[in-house]
């Protein structure tokens, strides 16, 4: 039985922890929050028996039954957190970004390189069977020799309001993106130039970014959150590869079901976090699932592999941000 503890009490942390709860081989025992209030009804809703307020990670750090923690709180209180749980006994799953400002994450990614527990990265579109249908396809030379990609994640101006002024934008959607653009491609970027309506900094803003990766293959990344919250049945996360014998499309928002009546029509989630006799399941389950896999396999060997993820992925996001200021 593995037992877990949680920082942070938002969308992600529920997530993670209704997905402990229903499995037999892990349990939630600890859980770390920001305001008083909100981390008493967090910890009432998922019966976690002990927890601290306030970011208090002194408590957490003296809890000897604790075996692996989920860092699920905003990327902008991570430096903190990483001064203590990297030097601390347990396995770390880290949500993404890794923080909101490379220069500042290398000291904590050098740490990662001695770090004798398994870690993992939310690489989540890892974990998709979209996506990793569309890597076999690459890899089998299915579309020929990869010339160009589009790659799409949009939100909306009432989701930007959590972020909005707190961290970079340059890594709050582009990560999975660009986290796919260096999975599917081995390559990193060598180019980039990119637009915006006021520097990625406003709630009526977007990120346009034309891209030149080292291995010659060149990508459109759309990053737009300029507009009011529309129907979910939008395609908002939309990822194409064109090759020289075919192209594949991933439609990442498409849950595949559409519920229609007469005042509103949408769709459930079938995919990221999908419910299947009353227990849940999807990419998200995925990632822990892989993430519990090696902590009993005690899978050191498999943090090379994520700390190159994490690494590349942080900067390609400072590209990605340095442009938008240039």
């Amino acid at each position: 039985m593995i037992k877990f503890a949680i920082i942070g009490t938002g969308i992600m942390a529920d997530i993670y922890a209704t997905i402990i709860a229903q499995r037999t081989d892990t349990e939630l025992k600890f859980l770390v929050g920001n305001t008083p209030e909100k981390t008493k009804v967090f910890a009432e809703n998922h019966y976690i028996g002990e927890y601290s307020a306030n970011g208090d990670l002194s408590v957490l750090l003296d809890n000897e039954h604790i075996d692996a923690v989920i860092i699920a709180s905003p990327e902008w209180s991570r430096e903190n957190e990483f001064k203590y749980l990297l030097n601390g006994n347990f396995h770390l799953l880290i949500e993404k970004p890794f923080m909101a400002d490379f220069e500042k994450a290398q000291h904590f990614i050098e740490n990662l390189k001695t770090f004798n527990k398994v870690f993992q990265y939310c690489t989540v579109l890892r974990f998709s069977p979209k996506f990793d249908a569309c890597k076999r396809a690459i890899d089998n030379g299915a579309i020929g020799e990869l010339r160009h990609i589009v790659a799409r994640r949009d939100s909306n101006l009432e989701r930007v309001k959590r972020v909005l002024g707190k961290t970079d934008l340059a890594y709050w959607l582009a990560p999975h993106d660009l986290d796919m653009l260096y999975y599917l491609t081995g390559s990193t970027i060598e180019h980039i130039n990119t637009m915006s309506l006021n520097g990625g900094r406003s709630d009526d803003d977007y990120i346009i970014a034309a891209i030149k990766l080292k291995n010659k293959v060149c990508a459109v990344l759309q990053n737009s959150w300029c507009t009011p919250r529309v129907s979910n049945l939008t395609q908002n996360a939309v990822f194409e590869i064109y090759g020289t014998k075919g192209k594949i499309e991933v439609i990442d928002s498409d849950m595949d079901v559409r519920v229609f009546l007469q005042s509103d029509t949408y769709q459930p989630d079938t995919y990221e976090f999908s419910s299947v006799n009353n227990e849940n399941y999807g990419i998200f389950y995925n990632l822990l699932d892989h993430f519990v896999k090696r902590i009993f396999k005690s899978d050191i060997v498999g943090n090379k592999q994520v700390l190159d993820a994490i690494e590349t992925n942080m900067k390609m996001c400072s590209l990605l941000s340095e442009s938008l200021r240039k």
